[in-house]
Parts: structure tokens; sequence; C-alpha cells
């Protein structure tokens, strides 16, 4: 959990999306085709990384305003995450590969 939590302090404000840092902790944590590296840490755990396109594909489904396609900041990718975590309970951030 630690690492999670110097996830979601990184950034130049509070309520940046960081898709970088997400897309890199899905590919240190998920099994194969990803590296796998990070074993302490579950898939279930991971945020959906957040880009227009995610978020164009999110609010085509109703689950963000397209208000918000021009400002988004964390509360959309905590949005986007927990309707991924309907669809993907055990890995929401696999999401991001059919949003994307």
């Amino acid at each position: 959990m630690m690492m999670i939590h110097l996830l979601l302090m990184m950034g130049a404000t509070p309520n940046i999306t960081r898709r970088k840092a997400w897309m890199y902790m899905g590919w240190m944590v998920r099994p194969y085709p990803d590296f796998h590296i990070w074993k302490n840490i579950s898939p279930k755990d991971l945020f959906v990384p957040v880009d227009h396109n995610v978020a164009k594909a999110a609010s085509s489904f109703g689950v963000i305003p397209a208000e918000r396609l021009g400002k988004l900041d964390w509360s959309d990718v905590v949005a986007i995450t927990n309707f991924a975590r309907t669809l993907f309970p055990y890995g929401p951030a696999r999401i991001d590969y059919l949003f994307s």
C-alpha cells in the first residue's frame, strides 16, 4: 500500500490523473504479457490510467459527463475505475485496453 500512496502523491497538483504512473504500475503488477515484478500489489488495487481517449469512451458510456473531457482530474479517474471494477473486479485497469 505504501507504493500506491506514493503514486497518489505524484504530480504537480493533488487532482491530476497521473496516467503514466498508473500505466507503469500496471506493467509491474499484472501477469504476462506484462512484467509481474511487483508481486505484493494486486491488480485489483490499480486505478485506470485515464487520458483523453479513455475519458471519451467513458463519456460515451455515461460514466463521466462530456463536459469533463477538457478538464480531467482525479475524480474522473475514480469514477472510471469504479465503473471498471463492476466489469473487471480483479483487474479494473484492464479496461484501459478496451477504451483506448
